[in-house]
């Protein structure tokens, strides 16, 4: 018996194992097979274990005994969407291959991209909605790719307190906070020709009464069933309701057109490199009197130091690693301000080849009239603004 373990479908540039095993299935002893294994036209062979000597492998196998061939590569960037590998067995007679027994294993590679379209009552940009407003999405997604794509999942992600889910339209399937598409939903995900355009619409009503926590995170996600590590995320589209605040940070190695970071770039397994963190408070569409602005800092990274606090305060506790600016009079202050600070990040060996996170979460609460909650995405060294055109976010 021989038999090939593998993936069924694959990435381009993505390294598999293949495991081609054969066994003895009666109770005599073989001698003298020869095993045979030829490889897929766009498949870039990395490794063999144990490697043959000439054009085949020789063995001799004992009665249930079984070995096996154990390959690893990935498949080309240019390569062919259907690929083969075949393994025979058999024996040598009068110097010719007689084959005994053969398998072969089809793979399915495929180099995703998609070009992703979201709006929101006609517009892609950020934007404020009021209270009680329909909210009417159009996703537009083509695929970019060179081949068919196979079995693609789609999924809306809208994070927020604020939407009436009981009040969405749409031929998705609501599994809140996300609106999903397969083929059980659309059959044309089944096989997305390459260069065709999909398009999907929805509407959700936001709900009547004022809330805190008032902003609506919309983001696109594409699957593919079978690829379990490959996804494609849309950028976020933020939809702010009534009234609110904008708030804006940011990490950076070059600013001004002048380095502001320090150490070493990409960052090193045990190397401190210094970063410049800048908070920014651009606007306030309502009444308030103060505002609170903190996030948690990563274990390995530190706070350095305060650079600049236009106004308010900026606290560090060591033991809970909460980093907080608070402004306290925020109804007598003109707008924009700005708070930045020093911080660093010392890699250890768990981190390398990865980015790092250097600020978490932010969670932005401002009280007045109305209490209004807003959230900030976490940063990564991936994130870090700089000048420079090689990657700096990957740590070494």
């Amino acid at each position: 018996e021989i038999v090939i373990e593998a993936v069924d479908k694959t990435m381009v540039a993505t390294e598999q194992e293949i495991k081609v095993t054969y066994r003895n299935l009666t109770q005599e002893t073989l001698t003298d097979l020869y095993l045979d294994i030829l490889y897929p036209d766009d498949l870039d062979i990395v490794e063999v274990d144990p490697v043959k000597e000439g054009d085949y492998w020789i063995f001799n196998l004992e009665p249930a005994e079984e070995q096996t061939v154990t390959i690893k590569g990935s498949f080309s960037a240019d390569s062919k969407d259907k690929q083969l590998l075949v393994g025979e067995i058999g024996n040598m007679v009068e110097e010719k291959f007689r084959r005994l027994a053969r398998v072969e294993k089809e793979f399915l590679v495929v180099n995703p991209q998609f070009d992703i379209k979201l709006e929101v009552n006609g517009a892609s940009n950020n934007q404020t909605v009021d209270w009680g407003n329909v909210l009417r999405y159009q996703m537009e997604i083509t695929n970019a790719s060179q081949t068919d794509i196979v079995d693609v999942k789609l999924s809306a992600l809208l994070d927020s307190e604020v939407l009436d889910w009981e009040s969405l339209e749409g031929i998705g399937k609501s599994e809140e906070p996300m609106i999903i598409w397969t083929k059980e939903e659309d059959t044309g995900l089944e096989i997305w020709p390459a260069g065709e355009k999909k398009t999907f619409t929805w509407q959700i009503k936001v709900v009547d009464d004022k809330q805190p926590a008032r902003m609506i995170d919309n983001i696109v996600k594409v699957n593919i069933q079978g690829l379990a590590d490959w996804e494609q995320v849309s950028p976020s589209l933020l939809l702010m309701v009534g009234e609110s605040i904008t708030f804006n940070n940011g990490i950076y190695w070059h600013l001004g057109g002048r380095r502001v970071g320090a150490g070493l770039l990409p960052p090193q397994v045990g190397e401190e490199t210094q970063y410049l963190a800048v908070w920014s408070l651009a606007e306030a569409s309502g009444e308030f009197d103060s505002i609170t602005i903190e996030t948690t800092l990563p274990p390995e990274v530190y706070f350095v130091s305060e650079t600049d606090i236009q106004e308010g305060e900026i606290e560090f506790d060591k033991a809970s690693r909460a980093l907080t600016w608070t402004i306290s009079d925020l109804d007598n202050i003109i707008l924009p301000v700005t708070a930045s600070f020093m911080i660093a990040v010392v890699p250890t060996e768990d981190d390398k080849g990865s980015d790092m996170a250097l600020l978490n979460t932010t969670t932005i609460v401002a009280e007045g009239i109305e209490k209004v909650i807003l959230g900030s995405k976490m940063l990564k060294t991936s994130d870090v603004v700089s000048s420079l055109s090689e990657d700096i976010g990957i740590v070494e």
